[in-house]
């Protein structure tokens, strides 16, 4: 049988996008809790993206000594599309500025 794709590369594929995958759940998750039942939390969406760019600031800061000063851990390929930026991956940023946002309102 000549698939081009195997079971085995399928799910290799899907793993690789799992923690991209939870960070979107959680935006679309936050925006429909903030809108289903009216939280206002903040005035407008430049406050929202002001104190998530603020915890973005400082977790990435964090991330960044530990993992370049400090080595206190290392990012494997699983769950992770590879692509780095800084050495950290693109869903950490992603997660650090979401995650607070997704905090709030749930």
């Amino acid at each position: 049988m000549d698939s081009w794709i195997t079971r085995g590369d399928a799910e290799l594929r899907l793993n690789n996008f799992m923690e991209l995958f939870l960070v979107i759940l959680m935006l679309s998750v936050a925006i429909v809790l903030e809108q289903k039942y009216k939280i206002s939390l903040y005035r407008s969406w430049g406050e929202r993206l002001l104190v998530s760019f603020g915890c973005f600031l400082i977790l990435i800061g964090w991330e960044i000594i530990n993992h370049f000063w400090i080595d206190a851990w290392h990012y494997p390929g699983p769950g992770m599309i590879g692509v780095y930026w800084f050495g950290l991956p693109i869903e950490l940023y992603l997660f650090f500025f979401v995650g607070p946002y997704f905090s709030f309102v749930v």
